[in-house]
């Protein structure tokens, strides 16, 4: 019963967009900063990036996106919640693997 009502349509859309606005609120509280300031430029100038994170982390990635038009694709589990997250990093304009 768990599963089928975590791959619910409806659960789905909603906690995506809980996990959305909770990502924008604790971004729209915090400080980003990049240590050098340039490290983008120099990073993506050169060729494409690969970034692993754990499992929670991923909640940091549109922090660190680069200001760039850059394809960003993440790979989600196929755990019980991978389609809430798949749908949550799809509202930051990226890709779910």
């Amino acid at each position: 019963m768990a599963k089928r009502l975590l791959s619910s349509d409806r659960l789905v859309a909603l906690g995506s967009a809980v996990g959305a606005g909770y990502i924008r609120l604790a971004y729209n509280t915090s400080t980003v900063r990049r240590d050098p300031p340039d490290t983008d430029t120099k990073l993506f100038a050169q060729h494409p990036q690969i970034f692993a994170m754990w499992h929670g982390q991923f909640m940091i990635v549109p922090a660190i996106r680069p200001e760039t038009d850059t394809d960003i694709a993440i790979i989600v589990s196929r755990h019980g919640d991978a389609e809430i997250l798949a749908n949550t990093i799809r509202r930051f304009g990226m890709r779910a693997v």
